[in-house]
């Protein structure tokens, strides 16, 4: 591969900040390892892969050089409702180029998170300055008839209506599922209760402004339920709060309706980005081998029978601990009317 200029090519990923040395890592990427990674992240970084850091006032001058015709289109997701699998699917429509979970846009949202949205990222300058630059450069693609489809990871939704007021063109696709499909996805996996400890902190920092009634209320207290429940509600009103400000932007879309009628999901997806939707295309997207895979490692097989047979079961194992969550979840609502109005859109 030759090396690209900065700012010119996706074959040059920005991944990883640096704030105390205000630089940013750059990692080469073929058009094949995109389509490939489940996660733009550490995983990336393999043993001979070509990478190097770049001084961060390089990095924001060459997303200016970039043209203004560029922007990105977002799926934005409470975990674990499929968003791997749908952009990896959307990803081969001939007009979109899927990025998926870019690390950078975890540590500006957790930047934000953190130290408010005024805050500074060190040496870097503010998060929003720091933020507009990244949406520059990963709003590069391999062919000028595409636009790229960024998947952000869960809690970088914060991001998401700052991203979508500073770039009207820019469509967003808000992929959600019910509580007690959440809760018994989550808590029926192996890896994922163990993810839902790392981001509790996160999530509960975000709760707790969102529902002030909580205020009294203490993070180690919450049960595996009530904390499941905690984590869909602040992903989900992240998502509400989003669709309240920008609806014709957004795109609400239930995985389980995705999942029953996945054609005509995929159509209007497409109809919202832009895309086309004929019956050719449809046909080759149904016809994608990702179906029937478990999209975050396409070696594994894993369908909507198998989905459902999973929730049915944790449902049946843990029921007290998913009700838990579920009583928790009707309790905050009733005591939070503002998170309620935030969940409106999803709701009906």
């Amino acid at each position: 591969m030759t090396t690209a200029p900065i700012g010119l090519s996706p074959e040059t990923f920005p991944h990883q900040l640096n704030p105390d040395a205000n630089t940013q890592l750059i990692v080469e990427l073929s058009e094949q390892k995109y389509q490939e990674a489940s996660f733009l992240d550490d995983r990336l970084r393999e043993p001979g892969k070509l990478e190097r850091s770049a001084p961060w006032p390089d990095m924001a001058a060459a997303s200016t050089r970039l043209s203004s015709d560029r922007y990105c289109h977002w799926i934005y997701h409470i975990g674990h409702v499929g968003s791997t699998l749908l952009s990896r699917i959307l990803g081969e429509h001939p007009a979109l180029f899927s990025l998926r979970e870019p690390i950078v846009l975890r540590q500006i949202a957790q930047s934000v998170i953190e130290g408010g949205p005024e805050c500074r990222m060190g040496m870097l300058g503010s998060a929003a300055d720091v933020l507009e630059v990244q949406c520059r450069l990963l709003a590069r693609t391999f062919r000028s008839e595409q636009t790229s489809l960024v998947k952000a990871t869960s809690f970088a939704s914060v991001l998401a209506p700052v991203i979508l007021r500073r770039e009207p063109r820019a469509r967003a696709i808000l992929l959600i599922a019910a509580p007690q499909v959440y809760l018994a996805t989550i808590l029926g996996a192996e890896n994922n209760p163990r993810e839902l400890l790392a981001l509790a902190p996160l999530r509960w920092r975000r709760m707790q402004a969102m529902a002030p009634a909580l205020q009294g209320e203490r993070l180690d207290a919450l049960g595996p339920g009530e904390l499941c429940a905690m984590s869909w509600a602040v992903e989900m009103a992240i998502l509400g709060l989003t669709a309240q400000a920008h609806p014709t932007q957004c795109l609400g879309l239930d995985f389980d309706r995705f999942l029953h009628d996945p054609r005509a999901s995929l159509a209007a997806c497409l109809a919202h980005l832009g895309c086309a939707s004929d019956a050719p295309t449809l046909n080759a997207l149904m016809s994608s081998q990702h179906w029937g895979r478990y999209a975050k490692a396409p070696d594994h097989a894993f369908d909507p029978a198998m989905r459902q047979h999973l929730i049915a079961q944790t449902w049946s194992q843990q029921r007290p601990v998913l009700q838990a969550g579920m009583t928790w979840l009707d309790r905050t609502l009733r005591a939070n009317p503002a998170l309620a109005r935030a969940l409106a859109p999803f709701m009906a």
